[in-house]
């Protein structure tokens, strides 16, 4: 099998983690050129991006492709946000895909499309530069234009526009850019309903309960309620991790769908919403397990077991704080863990207890007895959405890999010591500590000699911690950058 991934951005999350999955299912995988993807706030070169794919269809002829609608039409997640494209140009990007699939009737394409975020920030590191002045303003007036979709479509009509201090030149160019992102998503709805893409999954990034986004959801979810050929398109909170799971889903095809049953030690936890999502923990969980072309099971024979390490009742987050130990949460999912483990399940743990980190006192529960290398897949990074998704993927790749006799346990080996390292030891640890010396400091680091200097640090430290786990599958590694040139994101290699 061989799969064509157009990745989201340049980021290990979403180049690497594919590459993984399609590697430990025992399948072959390319990934466009450096050259060809973005840089940050700099988009991909669409023309040699497009150039690319058209070999790849010739070289591959059957093969899946999986398209991050954003990168192809726009360049990137963040060129999505920022370039002033018009909605002509964007939406005549999308006819590659026509053009593919009308020469290889055979090749399966599998998109995803991002409804765009609306940061409660006001950081414009990966905004339009206003974001600095008015970015909380445009998020709350987001919520305030979904909250008046529920008023009476007459009074809407007739009432004047919200009050908003964000001024109208700022709002107008905002809004257009929504507005041409969603016409992008509404004719990939169009896409499927041609028979040009096979299965389609449209995430929401860093999204409310109350939001710009949210609304959007709603009115692509009368889509697909309306048409019958949408009635399986997926609808979810993600977006890093959609790369992982729609490789995941093209490794299923002609395989036994795997049965995943979810398990938690905290069951009030499966209801919450988590951080920067929009519904409950439950919904997010089932979505991502039918992303990946799974099906969701109560069994006790299920393929797979999923342990999901919940959000608490304060939804703490390692980006910029320092979330309080929960010795009993803990004891109460490793003992799951082990549980399961013990009766002979393939177990899979989505650590989602805090945002944008692992929860340390777990993982070195986990560690101190091994228990830890005999997961299928773990996770504990940014969302919950990207964690669960990106650890389902790991999961299921493992299973098919196993029934077809092609498992790569190195890559799956490889794929646990980058989470732990990733997850756990940089972003708990090492990016804890970084912001407390600094004072909180989060912006680009320009001074190159500066960002070696920190690179080299965290290299020195990820490679002793490698060194203290002589028992556990033995790796080497390679590199630790900050890919963006900021202490946000750690690119991990190992061999």
């Amino acid at each position: 099998m061989h799969i064509v991934v157009i990745p989201l951005d340049e980021r290990p999350v979403n180049t690497q983690i594919p590459a993984l999955v399609a590697s430990i299912g025992g399948a072959s995988i390319s990934l466009p050129p450096t050259a060809a993807l973005p840089r940050f706030r700099t988009p991909a070169d669409l023309d040699e991006l497009a150039g690319w794919v058209r070999e790849q269809s010739q070289d591959y002829e059957g093969a899946s492709l999986v398209a991050c609608i954003d990168t192809l039409v726009f360049g990137g997640i963040i060129p999505a946000r920022i370039t002033d494209d018009s909605v002509s140009q964007a939406l005549g990007r999308l006819d590659l895909l026509r053009t593919l699939k009308a020469g290889d009737p055979g090749l399966r394409i599998i998109a995803t499309s991002l409804v765009m975020r609306a940061s409660d920030s006001y950081s414009n590191q990966e905004e339009p530069t206003y974001w600095s002045d008015y970015g909380r303003e445009l998020h709350a007036l987001g919520a305030d234009l979904h909250r008046s979709l529920e008023l009476d479509i007459r009074d809407e009509l007739a009432g004047p526009p919200s009050p908003s201090p964000v001024p109208a030149q700022v709002r107008e160019d905002y809004e257009g850019r929504r507005l041409r992102n969603h016409m992008v998503n509404l004719a990939t709805l169009d896409l499927v309903h041609e028979g040009v893409v096979s299965s389609l999954a449209v995430t929401a990034d860093d999204t409310a309960y109350y939001s710009a986004g949210s609304a959007e959801q709603y009115w692509i979810g009368h889509w697909r309620r309306a048409l019958p050929s949408l009635r399986n398109m997926l609808m979810y909170p993600g977006a890093d991790e959609v790369g992982a799971t729609m490789t995941a889903r093209a490794l299923v095809a002609g395989a036994h769908q795997p049965a995943i049953a979810v398990h938690c030690a905290d069951e009030e936890g499966m209801l919450r919403i988590p951080s920067y999502e929009n519904v409950p923990l439950s919904i997010s969980v089932e979505a991502q397990i039918r992303a990946c072309d799974a099906l969701p099971s109560s069994g006790d024979d299920a393929d797979i077991h999923l342990v999901v390490h919940a959000p608490g009742p304060v939804n703490d987050d390692w980006w910029g704080s320092t979330p309080e130990p929960e010795p009993e949460a803990a004891a109460l999912t490793a003992s799951l863990v082990r549980e399961l483990l013990a009766s002979g399940k393939r177990v899979a743990l989505a650590d989602v207890r805090y945002t944008n980190g692992a929860d340390p006192v777990l993982v070195e529960d986990l560690l101190a007895d091994g228990t830890f290398w005999s997961l299928s897949a773990y996770g504990g990074w940014n969302t919950a959405g990207n964690t669960i998704g990106a650890v389902l993927a790991t999961a299921v790749a493992e299973y098919v890999g196993s029934e077809r006799g092609e498992l790569c346990e190195r890559a799956r080996d490889i794929a646990l010591w980058t989470r732990l390292l990733d997850d756990y030891l940089y972003q708990t640890r090492i990016r804890t500590e970084y912001y407390r010396s600094t004072g909180g400091q989060t912006a680009v680091i320009e001074d190159a000699s500066a960002l070696a200097g920190l690179e080299a640090e965290v290299a020195e430290q990820m490679r002793a911690f490698i060194a203290t786990h002589p028992q556990a599958p033995q790796v080497e590694l390679v590199s630790a950058r900050l890919p963006w040139q900021r202490p946000f994101e750690v690119a991990v290699t190992l061999r």
